[in-house]
């Protein structure tokens, strides 16, 4: 079932929804769509529902799955994600309820309280943009505090084999031709194995444009999506990628003095080095997901046919990685 955009429909299937959850007398005013997103899209609207006999109002968003993604992922892992986070004293949006199989909403949908500030990545890549340093500095030390709460399933050292193995195996089930470069990458990453450590919980997307800010400060983390139970130097490497990089801003070294002031485990170089070789191949799984998505039909999103020029940047940024780590081992 289709969802409806701005309609009276959608309004009242987001009130059942809302009252099946225990928000009491909910009611859904000022719906309308927010610009952005690709196969989730977003709705804006002020909640209203009583709480122990008092009326609240609240500033709320839906984001619902309106077609097939990037990646699977699953609503509910999200949802969870976010409810165990709320009052660990980080920057996260109050999940208040969801639509898991679409069974209401006629799609996946989660309901959170709508952040303040603005997010835009290209104002923050300008050159001598004065609020990107700051920020970058601010959202390393969130993150720190992220990898430094107790997790369940973190109790165990993180073993990036079977990781490696989860995304070759997603590469060989979506690539519509061999690119054997990217096999390649892939061979790499498992001979050079890091070390067992510690697990967190890893963002998974953590970069510039992720988080809203009102000028001055980080007021929400976004896009939960691929979080999940890892190794910390993941999402380290992944906000330092070429493509989003605030090295200009925050250069990598700090970024990592940082990040321990703040609390956090050290991280191995080394393990750095390698977590950003798996973050090229990781982005290029992602596109050619998304490549796969656009030629099967399962959606018509253009955005999703260009991610396939993404995929060779990728391997060129982690051929020459790894030619640099190997001759600095020579």
């Amino acid at each position: 079932m289709a969802i409806p955009l701005n309609d009276d429909a959608l309004l009242d299937r987001l009130q059942s929804l809302m009252r099946q959850q225990g928000l009491n007398d909910s009611r859904v005013t000022h719906l309308q769509p927010l610009a952005g997103g690709n196969a989730r899209r977003a709705w804006s609207f002020t909640g209203h529902w009583l709480h122990d006999g008092l009326a609240v109002e609240r500033d709320c968003v839906l984001l619902a799955r309106v077609e097939p993604g990037q990646l699977d992922v699953e609503t509910q892992w999200e949802f969870d994600v976010l409810r165990q986070l709320a009052g660990q004293g980080l920057p996260t949006p109050e999940a208040l309820c969801i639509d898991a199989t679409g069974a209401v909403l006629g799609v996946p949908g989660i309901v959170m309280q709508r952040g303040s500030g603005r997010s835009d990545i290209a104002e923050l890549l300008q050159p001598h943009n004065t609020l990107t340093g700051p920020l970058a500095t601010q959202l390393v030390q969130i993150v720190a505090r992220l990898h430094s709460l107790p997790w369940p399933g973190a109790e165990s050292a993180w073993q990036p084999l079977r990781m490696i193995r989860d995304w070759r195996a997603r590469f060989e089930a979506v690539r519509l031709e061999p690119l054997p470069a990217l096999g390649l990458v892939f061979d790499w990453l498992e001979d050079h194995l890091p070390a067992p450590v510690q697990a967190t919980l890893v963002h998974g997307d953590l970069r510039l444009g992720n988080f809203l800010h009102d000028g001055k400060a980080v007021t929400l983390l976004l896009d939960w999506e691929l979080s999940h139970v890892g190794d910390p130097a993941e999402d380290i490497a992944w906000m330092y990628r070429r493509l989003w990089s605030p090295e200009a801003f925050l250069p990598f070294e700090q970024a990592l003095a940082i990040y321990e002031q703040a609390g956090a485990r050290a991280i191995e170089r080394s393990r750095l080095d390698w977590y950003r070789v798996f973050a090229e191949a990781k982005l290029a799984v992602i596109s050619l997901s998304a490549v796969r998505r656009f030629v099967d039909g399962e959606t018509r999103n253009l955005r999703h046919a260009g991610r396939r020029s993404m995929v060779n940047e990728c391997l060129l940024d982690a051929l020459r990685r790894i030619d640099a780590l190997e001759g600095a081992s020579c």
